[in-house]
């Protein structure tokens, strides 16, 4: 599966997209553990994974500013 990788400041972010067939829409749900930070969503095309070990309101804002840079297919 592939994956991006992101520099934000000192922080990597990792975001990984997996193809959907059935593609449902779901808003960003947090599941950070362990000090890492990782939210994830779909936009019915693609299932998305964000994951870093910076604050989540920093992530929060790179999810919703990647959300908005996307263009539905």
């Amino acid at each position: 599966m592939p994956a991006l990788v992101y520099r934000h400041r000192e922080h990597l972010i990792t975001l990984v997209a997996e193809p959907q067939n059935a593609g449902v829409v779901t808003d960003p749900v947090d599941l950070s553990e362990g000090g890492f930070s990782l939210v994830h969503w779909s936009d019915g095309a693609f299932s998305y994974w964000a994951i870093s070990d910076m604050e989540r309101p920093e992530l929060d804002d790179f999810v919703a500013r990647f959300r908005a840079a996307v263009v539905p297919g």
